[in-house]
């Protein structure tokens, strides 16, 4: 009797173990009842768009977007970028009217014109940690090199001012896609930025908005560990008293379509979240609820998915359909496409998260760099003075 009833309880169970990654958030979040800035808010232009950009000058895919801001661009680099790739980005800059910073920041050697983008490495924070130190505006836009904002970036920093936030995250949307798997991305991307609405600091790096004194003090501090970098800017935002909110404000941001630009992300992803729930439990007594998620259910949960996939293959069924209700209630219609997602949903929670592992330990011992985010300071950027640790160069 006792292993029908164990039996029984695993069959109900199984379905809600696999599915559990995916359905949580949507379901939390769309209880938490939140008020939300106007994403239209009044013009304010008190602001620079910092933009990272090394390698090579075709990652940056939104110079027409840009343009429309002129000089309150600062294109962020290295000095150690090649001969080709610092003409490109002058010429770029004098033909839009936009800056360039260049921040004293090891290469590791010039960089060819054919450069890859890295998704582990110590180039990006950098970068950003000294053009924080130069920024002279009341707000700093971060924006990635690929990606476009919807409104106006008026609109957007006006609405964080309105808000009297300090730090602020947005919603990211996935650009159009013609394949498949970018497709595939619409949908996910749809149901984890409804996070940011109950975790406003778990932001993206693509955008966000601050000021300029708070992000400065907050990149002082940060490890400088890139995966899970942007969450790390919300945490220690937090950590420093400031206010830290989210603007239903939207940005389209370049995703791969190919399986393996897909999968070299997303491993490297994968090692980010290992790095915040593992290696960070300690924090979990200040953000229990996101903690409780991501290393309870998300990562420590990973045996049980397994076991429910090996003893119970009809769960896998039932899960199915679930992850399909998930994605109509998503997309509030009936897509071709809820009939993959599920497969696409349960790779990620089965095999990406088994791998995390491995991807932090690579990145931690390339970079020499465990990735531990302290505060080091209770000072309140809103209230002091903060020196700049690291000069402009």
């Amino acid at each position: 009797m006792t292993a029908v009833m164990l039996g029984a309880l695993l069959i109900i169970l199984g379905p809600i173990v696999l599915t559990f990654p995916d359905i949580l958030p949507s379901v939390i979040a769309r209880r938490r009842g939140v008020v939300l800035p106007s994403a239209a808010g009044p013009g304010y232009l008190d602001f620079e768009v910092l933009v990272p950009i090394w390698g090579n000058t075709r990652y940056l895919e939104n110079e027409d977007f840009l343009s429309a801001y002129g000089s309150s661009v600062m294109l962020c680099t290295t000095c150690e970028e090649s001969p080709e790739f610092n003409a490109e980005l002058e010429q770029i800059a004098s033909r839009r009217g936009f800056r360039i910073f260049r921040a004293d920041v090891p290469r590791g050697g010039v960089a060819s014109a054919g450069d890859k983008r890295a998704v582990s490495g110590t180039i990006r924070d950098p970068i950003m940690r000294q053009a924080a130190a130069a920024a002279t505006a009341h707000y700093v836009v971060a924006l990635d090199a690929d990606t476009h904002a919807v409104d106006t970036l008026q609109h957007l920093v006006g609405a964080v001012d309105a808000a009297y936030l300090d730090v602020a995250s947005v919603r990211i949307v996935p650009a159009d896609g013609k394949r498949i798997l970018g497709r595939l991305q619409r949908i996910e991307y749809r149901i984890a930025m409804r996070l940011r609405r109950l975790w406003p600091w778990f932001l993206s790096g693509a955008c966000h908005v601050a000021t300029a004194d708070a992000y400065r003090a907050i990149m002082n501090r940060h490890s400088m560990f890139f995966q899970g970098n942007d969450a790390e800017v919300g945490i220690l935002a937090t950590k420093l008293g400031l206010r830290v909110g989210h603007v239903d404000f939207d940005v389209t941001t370049t995703v791969p379509e190919g399986f393996r630009a897909w999968f070299r992300q997303r491993f490297a992803w994968a090692g980010g979240e290992f790095r915040l729930g593992i290696v960070n439990v300690r924090l979990i007594t200040e953000f229990p609820l996101f903690f409780v998620y991501l290393t309870g259910i998300v990562l420590l949960m990973l045996p049980l998915r397994w076991v429910a996939i090996a003893h119970l293959p009809l769960t896998v069924l039932v899960a199915y359909g679930v992850y399909v209700i998930l994605v109509f209630a998503s997309e509030r219609r009936f897509t071709s496409l809820a009939l993959v997602y599920p497969m696409y949903g349960l790779f990620s929670s089965l095999v990406l998260v088994a791998l995390s592992p491995f991807s932090y330990v690579r990145m931690a011992t390339t970079d020499h760099n465990a990735g531990i985010i302290r505060a080091h300071s209770n000072a309140n950027p809103r209230h002091s003075s903060l020196t700049p640790t690291t000069e402009a160069s």
